[in-house]
């Protein structure tokens, strides 16, 4: 499990879980401990954002985290 993104690399039989990308550095999300890529710098193959960003940026999950909020 990579927190760190500096740990980031491809993991076999894992993909993206917001973008399908496979074959693509990922990491561990803290909020929803979900398979992320490590997109900084790539565009994501579906919605032409940033599944890292978008989902720190405008996600319920990774707000509730970033709040300290009890409970799912």
């Amino acid at each position: 499990m990579y927190y760190n993104r500096l740990k980031a690399k491809p993991i076999e039989g894992e993909c993206c879980n917001f973008c399908g990308a496979e074959e693509i550095p990922l990491v561990k999300t803290k909020c929803c401990n979900k398979w992320i890529c490590y997109d900084t710098n790539l565009i994501s193959f579906k919605g032409g954002g940033f599944c890292q960003y978008e989902h720190e940026t405008f996600s319920v999950c990774h707000f509730h985290y970033n709040e300290k909020h009890s409970g799912k």
